[in-house]
């Protein structure tokens, strides 16, 4: 075996073996509290709600306009998803998606 194909298969491991111990350890997110999530809420509301997500993940920036950039109207807004995994007990995946702080989607998938 080559030394890169080698770093790729323990590198591979190691984000698979994170993967589990975050599943693993999942809070999850109950229906209930779903059912309070609601578009245009704020990062602050979600989490007092929801709690802290399982995955927090950086998704870029939107609107970003370099010709603008010095205009206040031109800003770049943060994209960030939350993500409560599924567990025993509430099977779903809940993805909370946040442009600028604010929420802008929510999806529920059952888990498969």
């Amino acid at each position: 075996m080559t030394r890169g194909f080698l770093v790729a298969i323990l590198g591979s491991a190691s984000i698979l073996a994170a993967a589990h111990a975050q599943t693993r350890d999942a809070r999850g997110l109950d229906y209930q509290s779903y059912l309070q999530l609601r578009r245009d809420m704020t990062e602050g509301q979600v989490i007092s709600i929801a709690g802290q997500p399982d995955l927090v993940a950086e998704q870029g920036f939107s609107g970003q306009d370099t010709a603008g950039a010095s205009d206040p109207e031109h800003k770049a807004l943060a994209i960030r998803t939350y993500t409560y995994l599924p567990t025993a007990a509430d099977p779903y995946t809940t993805t909370v998606t946040l442009v600028g702080g604010r929420v802008t989607d929510i999806r529920r998938d059952p888990k498969f």
